[in-house]
């Protein structure tokens, strides 16, 4: 079964995942668009889309709490990266898939 793939920006308000026809979830979360974590999971049996997202931001806590202090530790002159490229290649399980896109 798949995963559905949902990019979620801090700084707005959190999309709601259809969750239909997939095993679970991949989560991008991202601070004024860069990339902060990423998590994955299988839904539960009865969870809700509401409740499955909250579980895996809950567990990205950790990493984004310590992003966030990194962030204030910088010193102000650093210079912040202007361009991040994020790129996610789901093939679990699908090496055929992933020679394919490595090739393309």
């Amino acid at each position: 079964m798949r995963y559905q793939m949902l990019d979620v920006e801090l700084t707005a308000p959190a999309p709601m995942p259809a969750l239909n026809e997939v095993a679970g979830l991949g989560l991008i979360v991202r601070r004024h668009g860069v990339v902060q974590a990423f998590a994955m999971g299988a839904i539960n049996p009865g969870e809700t889309p509401v409740r499955l997202l909250d579980r895996l931001l809950v567990g990205t806590s950790e990493t984004l709490l310590s992003a966030a202090v990194r962030r204030q530790l910088l010193p102000a002159s650093q210079p912040q990266p202007e361009r991040t490229l994020t790129l996610v290649i789901c093939t679990k399980d699908r090496p055929d898939l992933l020679k394919r896109c490595l090739n393309s």
